[in-house]
């Protein structure tokens, strides 16, 4: 197996010795110009400056190598300011005529380089990044391709590349040095457009997209402010928006001084901790101690300090204080959401999945500053991760939300259903005696002359009305009374069948109506009903009382309207009062026929 392996990087290594190959420290020798070149390694440098040391001519074989791009100050020479020179030679094939063609159209493409440079091509000026003293300017994270004219390569297809250095003393001590990140290319100038074009994309849509949704979620906020998490995430996500695009190239095109370029990228990343806390202790509905409310602050206290100090110092001098404190809190959230996770909340999982992919990205960068790692920046990934985890978090929480409003609305719709019903029963009966009242017992009724129509069988009314009831309150009190009517109706509603209606018609009067009856057998239950109540004995209070009842009845035509019936029953009840009480009379139409009663049993 390790034959196979070694086989691998042999013929790995004779492939990319065509594109280019580093013959000593400074030298490289390029076949072909079919793909990028990488010139990063090892090249010529020198403390100090002289601008003969741009010259291609000049012998730089003594000078030490510096591996390029890689901090200064990690290389031995960590109290370096002021001034250094880079120097590379690129040694071309002139015999290869493919490459040759495309020397017209060569381009360099250069990192970030800390705190100003100039750089030189076969002698001649290409351009400069920032400007040196004594009207200095401090530019150390724009990465540019510069056009390589045809004459800068000699006869023999030499390219001496020079780059003349300057770092700023009162920046800090913690401040990088030299050509400290990024790329270091050569290859055509459309080659190295298309390679800036699609490294630098992704954070420009990226960036607008998280800047879109951060406004689009304080729009939300805005209409209804106790949306608090889309206050939170809304201002997070704007943040990230700002911090993606200030820390790629495309800030260059915003018209800024470098310095405000660099407070506000300070100032967005100080600030997003305290956002990205606020945020995800809202969603699991966490509520902090006193203590992690200052702790919060303090992080807004140095996004202030950021923004109001005037110069670059305060950057670096802060940098480290802000990510000695944002660690703990990261790997602190990535807890409590692992804790929240397990117990059950469902907010918790999504997020634990983002936030442990950004802290971990976090580190990386954190690492790549302090020179520990060389790896690619991955920290605008693990925003996007993050981001997109509160997003599905938020949708969670509020579908939870919304479904558990949408059961209450609907179990709250239930209950004022019952309650509407509640109320048209409490309207349709009679509160004292629980039966039928007037307004109930005419839509009973109403229904039941619809029935009789239809199936062409009358019905027959009484109404019933206890003699001299005023006696009974004026004697026993209107408690009495209540009583006697309570006991009333339920005598009067044990003897009828289920496909009976009955009601208090109003104060002392009961109204009974009973399908497909006749005036004979309505006038039959009338009396039996006369005699119960005559024989029942009503104890109230240790007072025994007993009252009759009068009945009138009618029999319905099916010419009738219900109030022609109840006048008639009305009537066969009037006659009956005014004949001597307690008894039972019967009308058809308007032909009484008079007072009823039962054949006397036999002896």
């Amino acid at each position: 197996m390790s034959r196979y392996l070694a086989t691998a990087l042999v013929t790995a290594l004779l492939f990319s010795l065509p594109l280019a190959s580093p013959s000593r420290a400074g030298d490289f020798h390029i076949q072909s110009l079919d793909e990028l070149v990488d010139i990063s390694g090892a090249w010529r440098f020198q403390a100090g400056d002289d601008m003969a040391w741009a010259s291609p001519d000049y012998n730089d074989n003594p000078w030490p190598s510096l591996m390029v791009p890689r901090d200064w100050r990690k290389q031995g020479y960590g109290d370096l300011y002021g001034y250094g020179w880079y120097r590379l030679k690129l040694r071309f094939d002139l015999k290869n005529e493919a490459l040759v063609s495309r020397l017209g159209r060569l381009a360099l493409r250069l990192g970030k380089i800390q705190s100003a440079y100039e750089v030189y091509a076969g002698g001649q000026l290409l351009g400069k990044v920032g400007a040196f003293p004594p009207r200095h300017e401090v530019v150390y994270d724009r990465m540019v391709n510069y056009s390589i004219p045809p004459d800068a390569i000699d006869e023999s297809g030499l390219l001496v590349i020079a780059i003349r250095v300057w770092r700023e003393e009162l920046i800090c001590e913690c401040a990088e040095g030299g050509f400290y990140e990024g790329d270091a290319l050569v290859g055509t100038i459309d080659q190295l457009q298309n390679y800036s074009g699609g490294r630098e994309l992704p954070s420009l849509v990226l960036g607008l997209l998280y800047l879109v949704i951060g406004v689009y979620h304080l729009y939300l906020f805005g209409r209804n402010h106790n949306l608090r998490q889309y206050l939170w995430f809304g201002l997070l996500t704007f943040a990230v928006g700002i911090y993606v695009i200030w820390v790629s190239q495309w800030k260059h095109y915003i018209d800024l001084p470098f310095l405000w370029h660099k407070k506000i990228e300070y100032a967005v990343l100080y600030i997003t901790p305290m956002l990205g806390l606020s945020m995800v202790w809202r969603l699991i509905e966490y509520r902090p101690a006193t203590w992690m409310r200052w702790y919060q602050a303090i992080f807004a206290l140095l996004t202030v300090v950021v923004l109001l100090v005037p110069n670059h110092s305060v950057n670096y001098l802060t940098l480290d204080l802000w990510q000695l404190l944002a660690v703990p809190v990261m790997l602190g959230l990535v807890g409590q959401l692992m804790w929240y996770a397990m117990s059950g909340n469902r907010e918790a999982r999504t997020l634990l999945i983002g936030m442990a992919l950004f802290v971990a990205t976090a580190i990386n960068d954190i690492l790549i500053t302090q020179a520990l790692v060389d790896t690619p920046r991955m920290v605008s990934y693990g925003f996007a991760a993050m981001i997109m985890s509160m997003a599905v978090s938020l949708a969670t929480h509020y579908t939870a939300l919304y479904d558990r409003l949408e059961s209450e609305v609907a179990e709250r719709t239930r209950e004022l259903i019952d309650a509407n019903s509640r109320l048209l029963e409490a309207a349709r009966v009679d509160v004292l005696t629980g039966l039928l009242n007037r307004r109930g017992f005419s839509e009973r009724a109403e229904e039941e002359i619809l029935r009789a129509r239809r199936t062409r069988r009358g019905f027959a009314l009484m109404i019933a009305d206890i003699d001299k009831f005023k006696d009974v309150n004026d004697r026993y009190g209107h408690a009495a009374g209540d009583h006697v009517l309570r006991e009333v109706a339920d005598t009067l509603s044990s003897q009828l069948r289920d496909i009976d209606v009955i009601a208090r018609w109003g104060g002392e009067e009961y109204v009974l109506l009973l399908p497909e009856t006749g005036i004979e057998g309505a006038a039959v239950l009338a009396e039996k009903l006369r005699l119960l109540i005559e024989r029942h004995r009503i104890e109230f209070n240790q007072h025994n009382m007993h009252v009759t009842m009068t009945f009138g009845v009618a029999a319905y035509e099916l010419s009738m309207t219900l109030d022609d019936c109840l006048a008639l029953a009305d009537q066969a009840l009037y006659a009956g009062k005014t004949s001597g009480r307690n008894t039972v009379e019967i009308e058809r139409g308007h032909r009484p026929v008079g007072r009823w009663a039962l054949p006397e049993e036999p002896a």
